[in-house]
């Protein structure tokens, strides 16, 4: 087999005709790159989603939850009346008027507890509006760190993937924002050489009766790794202003960084943009020149060899923020899916 056309995945069939199927998967694949910035693929969030997950409402109360627990209170089961009945027709004892006696107990009990609930439910949902209301007046009034937070749940919250078969694993590394220029910065990672498939096409090899990939040429691979990149970015800038619901951004200071194992867990910055608002909105992303564009408009500064060389040959980028930079913490409040933080060394 040719040197360019090394396989890199195998596929049992899974149909009668695979040479078909085999097409099938060639279309998925190249249909889920060309989603990947599109931006009917985007679920833009609100605030009200952000406080949704990270602020649950109180548990409304339950008159059969109450119910249960009386009955347990008590020691009743689904066949205690039943048995009170046959021992009170065998022995001709008081058993079944016992039984009725602690079921009229066990009522009276769940009506107890059931407005003991509706009690502790209305106290905590007085609470929790306080605080969705607290919370809702200071992300109008531009709170740095909620907004923050905000955005950062924004971008965790988000799934697709950039090769098919695999979600893609998002992580945001630091993430600021700057009131007074109305900027957002963010360090957001981008995919290492070993997660993107740089393949042509997908055919059913005969000879050992499997789904096989031929990959692009060498020349080729680079580019379109690096399109995949830039895809993953427009993704995260266009994601961020299509939730920015109250207009806070201006301009997305974008900065894409690599986690390869082979840095020994040091981040490395290799692609740095500027994306202002006025490209995105209104536009379709997915019409966004992953090349042109980034360059000429993004003023894109780009880490030589990306992609053709190892990680830890790259030359990381200076980001010159502008004002000092902390790294994101996830906390219970921001509910981020992930965020894979790294330090710097």
């Amino acid at each position: 087999m040719a040197k360019d056309i090394i396989s890199v995945m195998e596929i049992q069939p899974r149909t009668e005709c695979p040479q078909q199927e085999a097409i099938s998967y060639t279309h998925s694949f190249k249909n889920c790159i060309q989603q990947i910035a599109a931006a009917h693929t985007i679920q833009r969030k609100s605030f009200d989603d952000y406080l949704n997950e990270s602020l649950p409402a109180p548990r409304q109360p339950s008159r059969w939850v109450a119910h249960s627990i009386a009955k347990k209170n008590n020691n009743l089961h689904i066949w205690s009346r039943g048995w009170a009945w046959i021992k009170s027709k065998r022995k001709g004892d008081l058993s079944y008027q016992k039984y009725k006696a602690k079921k009229d107990q066990m009522e009276s009990e769940a009506e107890d507890i059931y407005r003991q609930d509706c009690a502790r439910y209305n106290r905590e949902l007085t609470v929790y509006e306080e605080n969705r209301s607290r919370l809702t007046m200071a992300f109008r009034n531009n709170d740095k760190d909620l907004i923050e937070a905000y955005f950062v749940y924004v971008l965790t919250s988000d799934h697709f993937s950039i090769d098919y078969f695999n979600e893609y694993s998002i992580a945001v590394h630091s993430l600021q924002y700057d009131q007074d220029e109305r900027v957002l910065m963010v360090e957001y990672r981008i995919p290492a050489k070993g997660e993107i498939l740089p393949l042509d096409y997908f055919f059913f090899d005969e000879k050992c009766q499997v789904i096989q990939d031929k990959q692009l040429a060498p020349s080729i691979a680079a580019d379109f790794c690096n399109d995949i990149a830039r895809r993953v970015l427009l993704r995260a800038a266009a994601n961020l202003f299509m939730s920015d619901e109250l207009s806070m951004i201006d301009t997305i200071e974008l900065h894409g960084y690599l986690d390869d194992s082979s840095t020994e867990g040091r981040i490395i910055t290799v692609i740095s943009l500027v994306i202002p608002r006025t490209e995105i909105i209104g536009k379709s992303p997915d019409f966004i020149s992953t090349k042109y564009d980034f360059i000429e408009r993004f003023r894109e500064e780009h880490s030589p060899g990306l992609y053709l060389v190892e990680s830890y040959q790259l030359r990381e980028l200076l980001i010159k923020p502008r004002s000092p930079k902390r790294s994101f913490k996830p906390t219970n409040k921001t509910n981020a899916r992930t965020t894979n933080a790294s330090r710097r060394k």
